[in-house]
């Protein structure tokens, strides 16, 4: 993989444009109405700017300044957007939510620490979706990627009523760097605990 300024830049510019992804579809579709939103990893905003225009409030994190000002492009004077450049979102007290997101984003941070973070932002009743990497994913070997395995993933969703648990484990595309094996466990999940 090239370096980590390089794969970014190259990753927002081939996936700008790209339709909602279908896990957000699914997971955005259990309310009913708008509450409070955080989009973690929010790469150019595209799922924030759906929620936004669906009337949640949202908080946008990246640790990326590429994403940052190309979400303050697109959707930046938006009153119901917070914009948060930090690769440790989790300490920055961002109060209760109904709805997390983290599309392909938690494999690229300390994975221990954000769900933590997610844990103690959703409120009961409230929603996760995103993606994790599985073991035999081509890129958890790489020195920025955390993977994760089924039974730690089973022990992190408890205190969540699993809604969906999606494994892919197959060779296939990736948006910018070629052909790739990936495994990747896609979740959507509802806050039991409190």
């Amino acid at each position: 993989m090239p370096d980590a300024d390089a794969r970014w830049s190259d990753y927002y510019k081939a996936t700008d444009g790209r339709g909602l992804n279908p896990l957000y579809r699914q997971a955005v579709g259990l309310f009913s109405e708008p509450g409070r939103a955080l989009d973690i990893g929010c790469g150019t905003g595209i799922e924030a700017g759906d929620l936004l225009d669906r009337g949640w409030a949202v908080t946008a994190m990246d640790s990326e300044p590429a994403a940052v000002a190309a979400v303050i492009d697109r959707i930046g004077g938006n009153p119901l957007l917070t914009v948060v450049d930090s690769p440790c979102w989790w300490g920055q007290g961002l109060g209760a939510v109904q709805f997390a997101w983290a599309g392909y984003s938690l494999p690229f941070m300390d994975v221990a620490a954000a769900w933590e973070g997610i844990t103690g932002h959703v409120v009961a009743g409230g929603v996760f979706a995103g993606q994790f990497f599985g073991e035999r994913d081509d890129w958890a070997a790489g020195d920025d990627v955390e993977a994760v395995s089924v039974s730690r993933l089973e022990e992190m969703l408890t205190g969540w009523e699993v809604i969906r648990c999606d494994e892919r484990d197959e060779d296939g595309p990736s948006a910018n760097h070629g052909e790739k094996h990936w495994h990747v466990y896609s979740v959507v999940a509802r806050r039991t605990g409190g």
